[in-house]
């Protein structure tokens, strides 16, 4: 069961495209990934992981111009497949 869970990186093609930026529309592009992200939150990576190859239906945030279904979650999948391959983080 995924306990906790957050972005240590996030960069798109584009400069302005990462965590830090607070424009829009880039910010809530983010916030897309990041609510993608929290919906492994209290669930079991086994049943839930694949929820991610379908975005739209699990991110409620919509953008002008993005929905839910044009995130890339599939980037989230391998983060979260490297993660668990190499272990706890430690600082």
């Amino acid at each position: 069961m995924v306990t906790e869970a957050s972005f240590r990186h996030l960069v798109g093609a584009i400069p302005e495209y990462n965590l830090d930026n607070q424009q829009e529309p880039y910010r809530s592009v983010v916030a897309q990934y990041e609510e993608a992200l929290q919906h492994l939150v209290g669930k079991s990576l086994r049943d839930h992981l694949p929820d991610l190859y379908e975005p739209g239906g699990i991110i409620t945030l919509e953008v002008d111009g993005y929905t839910g279904a044009t995130i890339r979650s599939t980037k989230i999948i391998s983060a979260v497949r490297d993660a668990l391959n190499r272990g706890p983080y430690e600082f």
